[in-house]
């Protein structure tokens, strides 16, 4: 009896080596990000370390850096809560957004837009202080030190708002387990295709700003640290993958890790404090977890991305992609408003054109949105009222924006 125990003991620790063994492998290829020991936070460089940034992309796959001070994040805080306010729906609208009284975060008071219910906010942010951020000094300056070059545009992209879930007060209640977001980690790339079709040209970076901190309690980033060092291994050795059938047949922008992947594994939940600019390879594994705590969760995502019109092209929010696509919505939406899609297209030009204005003198608040199809182009629109900020550094943001040179104020 005693040496079948010992047995069994013996093939326990055999097959407890074993998978630590193959844990301290994959760690290798998945190394944790590092955080501070104290608090639990992510590590934040400062905008001016450029080998640790590059050396930490190389590593990890992201990093995070500080670039705006409190005063900045609580000045965007304020500018968020006009621009939701601005762009309100009125016919749906009971209450203007209060980040401080849950009482108002019920989905109807926020604009939504085009992208329908599931998203809080529309495509995109023109507001002054988010033009400020993007072209922030040392949000420009840590794009640079990781691209290694200045032939660089900024996205035209939204802000990304969660509300806090438990111990708030609501219409529902104190909980509302209906407002929890997790989205799965996935890739923005295809794995199978990707190396061919970059066919050597350099990395791309995907980007946020922090504007409050995020917590275990708030939910927030999940990464799966070097993952993006490891997808074309992963793609050559899951080339019988279901997902990569379903790709062949009906292609996404987001492609998720399948379920069963040793990747899941390796998950690691970032906590980063408020200000920080948290850049992530676009070959990386990421997604969000939820918020299960009473606290909202605000961010601006920021992306620079090579001016080429090769790049430009492949993402939805480069300044060339954002000025036709509403040049189209412009010249298509009619007057009539009898046809459903025009009513939508021409919300759209609306909420990008109250956003433009919201928090200033000039606001579009209140008009009809028939008011608005005759606007001008959105460059031209974007050079009126941001010109003077964007001519600020010897007209770095004309250029940064793809301004074009007539409407250059």
């Amino acid at each position: 009896m005693e040496e079948e125990r010992q047995a069994r003991r013996e093939r326990y620790e055999e097959l407890v080596a074993k998978r630590k063994q193959e844990d301290d492998a994959w760690r290798k290829i998945f190394p944790l990000y590092p955080t501070d020991d104290k608090d639990g936070f992510a590590v934040s460089l400062m905008p001016g370390e450029a080998e640790k940034q590059r050396s930490f992309l190389n590593t990890y796959g992201l990093c995070a850096i500080k670039v705006l001070t409190d005063d900045e994040c609580t000045r965007t805080i304020e500018a968020f809560e006009d621009d939701v306010n601005a762009q309100q729906n009125t016919s749906t609208a009971t209450d203007q957004l209060d980040l401080s009284d849950s009482r108002t975060w019920e989905t109807r008071n926020f604009p939504g837009g085009a992208r329908g219910a599931k998203f809080l906010m529309p495509a995109l942010t023109l507001c002054r202080a988010a033009f400020q951020n993007r072209v922030n000094d040392a949000v420009y300056t840590s794009f640079v030190n990781i691209y290694g070059h200045e032939d660089l545009v900024c996205s035209l992209d939204c802000f990304g708002f969660q509300r806090g879930t438990e111990d708030i007060s609501t219409e529902m209640g104190s909980s509302r387990p209906d407002w929890r977001w997790k989205l799965p980690i996935h890739w923005h790339v295809n794995p199978w295709e990707h190396e061919v079709k970059n066919d050597g040209r350099e990395p791309v970076y995907m980007g946020l700003i922090t504007l409050t901190d995020q917590t275990h309690s708030t939910g927030g980033h999940v990464t799966v640290p070097g993952s993006s060092a490891h997808l074309s291994t992963w793609a050559a050795t899951n080339l019988n993958c279901p997902t990569r059938a379903g790709q062949a047949k009906q292609p996404r922008n987001t492609i998720y890790v399948p379920k069963d992947c040793v990747m899941k594994n390796y998950e690691q939940k970032l906590m980063l404090r408020r200000g920080c600019l948290l850049v992530w390879d676009k070959r990386q594994a990421h997604g969000t977890f939820e918020n299960k705590g009473p606290d909202v969760r605000l961010q601006q995502f920021v992306r620079y991305i090579p001016s080429d019109s090769w790049f430009q092209k492949l993402d939805a929010q480069s300044p060339k992609e954002v000025y036709e696509r509403f040049d189209q919505i412009r010249q298509s939406v009619k007057l009539s408003w009898k046809k459903e899609e025009s009513e939508k297209e021409a919300r759209e030009l609306a909420l990008a054109h109250a956003s433009l204005y919201s928090g200033r003198t000039v606001s579009s608040k209140g008009r009809h949105d028939a008011d608005l199809v005759a606007i001008a182009p959105m460059q031209q629109k974007i050079a009126q009222a941001h010109g003077d900020l964007l001519a600020e550094n010897d007209g770095r943001g004309w250029r940064i924006f793809d301004i074009e040179e007539r409407y250059r104020c």
